[in-house]
């Protein structure tokens, strides 16, 4: 579905498909860039009318695992490859396990299966709640104290958590966010053999 209307955005001028390592991005045209603001207001108007909680059909994990990706701080994390795995407790048994893979100064990878690294970092947590820190509803150091998200693997990486992850700002553009570079998260999670 994802790809169909990506493919009907395309076709209608708003979006721009580039082939680029590692798989495609999608890029906003003038026309594209000209509709952010209205896409900000009616995500805005949304947040502030619609007053009753997420279907568990509405928190797609695809969707969350993209979005989380543009929250990543890769300079923060050690050189060289870190693989964080995400376990999304309630989803789907298909869609319940992901794997970010970060390096500094590239984009994260978004995996749906295992790519294969040593994993640096476990993420338990139901989607709702990563939901609720990405719309900036609850605050990442109070979702781990009330153990609502927990973070297993190396401890140095567990320790400063808290610092590898942006959740103030981005969120409040439906977009992507003041320092957006006109990339939207596209393409498909990557999936490894």
């Amino acid at each position: 579905m994802l790809a169909q209307r990506l493919k009907a955005l395309e076709d209608d001028g708003v979006i721009l498909r580039r082939g680029e390592a590692g798989g495609a991005a999608y890029h906003l045209t003038p026309a594209g860039e000209e509709l952010r603001p209205i896409v900000d207001a009616l995500g805005h108007w949304a947040r502030k009318w619609i007053d009753r909680d997420y279907r568990s059909y509405e928190l797609d994990p695809a969707v969350l695992m993209w979005t989380l990706r543009r929250h990543v701080l890769a300079v923060r994390f050690p050189p060289g490859r870190t693989s964080l795995h995400f376990q999304l407790d309630g989803a789907p048994p298909r869609r319940r396990y992901w794997w970010l893979v970060v390096q500094r100064h590239e984009e994260v990878d978004v995996c749906i299966t295992d790519p294969g690294y040593p994993v640096a970092v476990t993420v338990t947590a139901k989607p709702r709640t990563l939901v609720d820190l990405l719309l900036e509803d609850a605050e990442l150091g109070d979702v781990l104290r009330r153990g609502l998200l927990v973070v297993e693997g190396e401890r140095e990486l567990v320790r400063r958590f808290e610092t590898l992850f942006d959740f103030e700002g981005g969120a409040r553009s439906f977009t992507g966010g003041a320092g957006h570079d006109g990339r939207i998260a596209g393409g498909q999670p990557v999936e490894h053999e």
